[in-house]
């Protein structure tokens, strides 16, 4: 009876660690297509117009407007632009960085890729951060609006973070949770499988979760499939530099590493349901050992067998 007990409770434990880890990996899966979406529509707005804030006007083009202003009101007026300019590169600049950092600490924890993978992903990042450190420097130090303004449009030119290097690495760091999540699947099917074959010997049609531990193992192993092709698919990207062609490969590839971690999750969650499937036999066959009626004793202790009256 506490035996039956015991083994009925890991199986429940079981199965709220399988749903526990799909949820992680949709999760992580949820963030990553929004990610890679936004970095992708952001990358093109990027590409046509230099940049997600929208441009200053530089100057005035009324006619007769900059004849009519003294030299003071102009000195003014251009001050208020570079300072006006200097706070939204600022701003821009430090909404990128921080989403590097945040990357480069998932980068850090990963435990599936290769170490050389790893270790690009944390150089491309590092890069990153480093050259805009450095035209923050420069543009907070500009007195021109005009030298401002290049500096301001290679933000998105030059250091083109939404178009790769973030949808790059947070592909990357989904992938590698979907592998380790494959890895917990794999632990846990052979717990399950351990229960399963109790159930058989005593007697329960464990076909149902046979079929169910058979499918689970296919399920997780195209997850692995999936999740290392997107490793592998956006590991060799490089920036475009401004170039449409690349621009345009990059995004494709990215897109279609994206819909690899989406399978993946998908298959996850198919072998979660496939889980439940197994743990209910399970279930079945410990609540039948558990009513089953005990048998009588002899006064000895030897169990004796009913019979009928005639």
């Amino acid at each position: 009876m506490k035996k039956n007990t015991i083994i009925l409770a890991g199986a429940a434990i079981a199965v709220s660690l399988a749903f526990a880890l799909v949820a992680s990996a949709q999760v992580n899966a949820t963030a990553v297509s929004a990610g890679a979406a936004s970095g992708a529509g952001r990358a093109r707005f990027e590409a046509r117009f230099g940049s997600t804030t929208p441009r200053m006007h530089m100057g005035s083009t009324t006619p007769g407007m900059r004849d009519g202003m003294s030299s003071t009101t102009r000195m003014q007026n251009e001050q208020q632009r570079v300072t006006a300019l200097q706070g939204r590169s600022d701003t821009e600049i430090a909404q990128r960085i921080d989403s590097l950092n945040k990357l480069l600490s998932r980068v850090s924890s990963m435990k599936n890729i290769s170490s050389s993978d790893q270790a690009s992903l944390s150089s491309s990042i590092q890069t990153e951060i480093a050259t805009l450190t450095t035209l923050k420097t420069s543009i907070d130090s500009d007195t021109s609006s005009t030298t401002l303004k290049a500096d301001f449009q290679s933000i998105t030119k030059s250091y083109r973070v939404y178009a790769l290097v973030l949808p790059q690495a947070s592909i990357t760091a989904a992938a590698d949770r979907v592998l380790d999540l494959v890895a917990s699947f794999n632990t846990l099917t052979t717990k399950l499988q351990g229960y399963v074959t109790t159930a058989q010997s005593n007697g329960t049609n464990v076909s149902s979760a046979v079929s169910a531990l058979a499918d689970i193992s296919a399920k997780t192993a195209d997850a692995s499939t999936q999740a290392n092709a997107a490793i592998s698919e956006v590991s060799g990207l490089q920036p475009d530099q401004g170039a449409t062609t690349t621009l345009d490969a990059n995004t494709a590839t990215l897109k279609d590493a994206q819909s690899k971690i989406k399978t993946a999750t998908a298959d996850l969650a198919a072998a979660r349901k496939d889980v439940t499937t197994v743990v209910n036999v399970i279930k079945g066959s410990m609540k039948a050992a558990t009513n089953a009626p005990a048998p009588a004793t002899t006064a000895s202790g030897a169990a004796s067998a009913s019979t009928s009256t005639q």
